[in-house]
């Protein structure tokens, strides 16, 4: 199964806080709990950004063998710099960076990018839009969430676990 999901920032103290976990520690625990709740070791997990607010190989390396995936996809977000350093010295082939994504899921087509967007290819032949960033329902005024066949996988959003394709269509 491919499960979906942004914005986790690991290792983030005022995220933390702001999310009303007492310290990063709970917070990443919470996290690699809510995600692992959803996977197996058979899933393909994709990141659409803002995986790791900062730390080294180690740190990064720590948070990746705690969750259960056979594939992780990320999408390069705007807090990810300690990922892409990380990725730099991975060999591990599990592992893909891109900047955005265009994949098919169980016959759906759907267009994987960190930042929300107004028109994206197909976007009226029935081709979705997911993406992360946007850390409320709400920004600049303007309801993403309303947009036909686009959807916010930021964990806040989606109760800290990952989403399926049959989820988000239910949601709609």
């Amino acid at each position: 199964m491919n499960l979906y999901f942004s914005d986790t920032h690991f290792n983030h103290k005022f995220m933390s806080l702001q999310r009303g976990f007492s310290d990063v520690e709970e917070m990443d625990s919470y996290i690699i709990e809510g995600i692992n709740s959803r996977s197996t070791y058979k899933d393909t997990l994709y990141c659409l950004g803002d995986f790791v607010w900062t730390g080294g190989y180690d740190y990064v390396k720590s948070i990746l063998d705690q969750l259960k995936f056979k594939n992780l996809i990320f999408i390069k977000g705007n807090h990810d710099d300690a990922l892409v350093n990380f990725l730099k010295f991975s060999n591990d082939i599990r592992y893909e960076l891109h900047t955005d994504l265009f994949i098919k899921d169980n016959g759906t087509n759907i267009h994987l990018y960190h930042y929300p967007i107004f028109d994206w290819n197909w976007k009226f032949h029935n081709q979705w839009h997911l993406y992360g960033h946007q850390h409320e329902i709400r920004s600049s005024g303007v309801e993403m969430m309303d947009l036909p066949y686009s959807h916010n996988v930021n964990v806040e959003l989606n109760n800290y676990v990952p989403v399926s394709m049959q989820d988000i269509m239910e949601k709609k």
